[in-house]
């Protein structure tokens, strides 16, 4: 047995654990076919139906795949290597079905809304939108999930009716949905997911308020989380709900601090000269907001983007050339920002003359 959540490692006390994937290999040449023997223990592990779980290898590896009910085992065509079918579940497990918010690896509970999936988080409560512009989003519209039936202690899957897990003392403390006990399960939740801010229901930028509320210790993961959470915003608005989370616009020191703590994040969403043009001119608008605090400060701030590698010398100077380019500000004011920016601009083109002499 191994825990579903790589964030729990080896505890061998972790409640959620699953089998690992048993490999067969059946047939010959272009009949070749990769067997999971246990794939019905592994989804009733994971809370969820089989056939998506298969269908996600498919996808990931261009393959035939298929079920069998008899032996609840599953093929995928052709010769696969375990340790990369592995990694293909892990992938699958946190987009469908781990908890962004609280890392919760009970199990979302997933149902079609308005064509998209929504992964309802018994630990903490919250709706979050699952596998977002993922090709197995589109085949879970098509098959939705059946209704779970509270009730009963049987949920229908792809081999037909399968067993949840033992209805011990635990297990009712878990499902039970009485208020007193989600309230219970919410403070539990955000306790040791370190989030002391009460979970809810919420739109994506609730969650995100709420993730950036909390001392975040790896940026790493928050920006993976970011990135899911965002992946359908447009890049503007990504980065303005970033910069409103983030940065204190009364305190020039603290938007300092804050660059370089999340560097990483920042790095991710100005890649590129698009993104790089969009980045600059919303730090741009955030100077402009906030002039009178802000914007003798401002040859201070792309220094620090450029010294934590956020933004390259090219984006900076594409930024600095085309003056009166961004439609959200007066021109007068793009004017301004660029003229307090002129010393490091040409502190930039120096260098730039150095390293080119050398």
């Amino acid at each position: 047995m191994i825990n579903i959540s790589e964030k729990d490692g080896n505890d061998a006390y972790c409640r959620y654990r699953m089998e690992k994937l048993e490999i067969g290999i059946a047939g010959k040449g272009r009949n070749k076919k990769t067997l999971i023997l246990n794939m019905g223990k592994i989804a009733k592990a994971l809370r969820t139906n089989p056939k998506y779980i298969t269908k996600y290898f498919g996808l990931v590896l261009n393959a035939e795949t298929g079920l069998d009910s008899e032996t609840s085992s599953a093929y995928i065509k052709g010769n696969h290597d375990a340790s990369n079918l592995a990694m293909i579940l892990t992938k699958f497990i946190k987009m469908f079905i781990m908890c962004w918010v609280c890392d919760d690896a009970g199990g979302l509970r997933l149902k079609v809304s308005h064509d998209a999936v929504i992964g309802t988080c018994d630990a903490c409560g919250n709706s979050i939108p699952v596998g977002q512009n993922d090709k197995l989003t589109k085949f879970i519209i098509k098959n939705p999930p059946k209704k779970r039936d509270r009730k009963s202690e049987e949920q229908v899957g792809a081999f037909g009716a399968f067993e949840e897990r033992p209805n011990d003392d635990d297990d009712k403390w878990h499902t039970d949905t009485s208020a007193e006990a989600t309230a219970t399960r919410l403070k539990h939740a955000t306790q040791s997911s370190g989030i002391m801010h009460g979970l809810g229901k919420g739109s994506t930028v609730d969650i995100l308020r709420r993730l950036f509320d909390v001392e975040q210790t790896d940026i790493f993961e928050l920006t993976h989380k970011v990135s899911r959470l965002t992946q359908d915003f447009d890049s503007r608005k990504r980065l303005n709900l970033i910069f409103g989370f983030i940065f204190d616009t009364s305190d020039s020191k603290q938007i300092i601090s804050m660059i370089k703590k999340y560097s990483e994040l920042l790095a991710t969403f100005s890649t590129g000269k698009a993104n790089g043009a969009i980045f600059t001119r919303c730090v741009e608008k955030m100077i402009c907001d906030n002039e009178l605090k802000l914007i003798a400060r401002s040859p201070i701030f792309f220094q620090q983007l450029y010294e934590n590698d956020i933004l390259d010398e090219d984006q900076i100077m594409e930024w600095y050339g085309n003056r009166n380019s961004n439609p959200n500000i007066d021109a007068w004011m793009q004017k301004k920002i660029r003229a307090n920016c002129l010393p490091f601009i040409t502190w930039l083109e120096f260098a730039d003359e150095e390293e080119e002499s050398e």
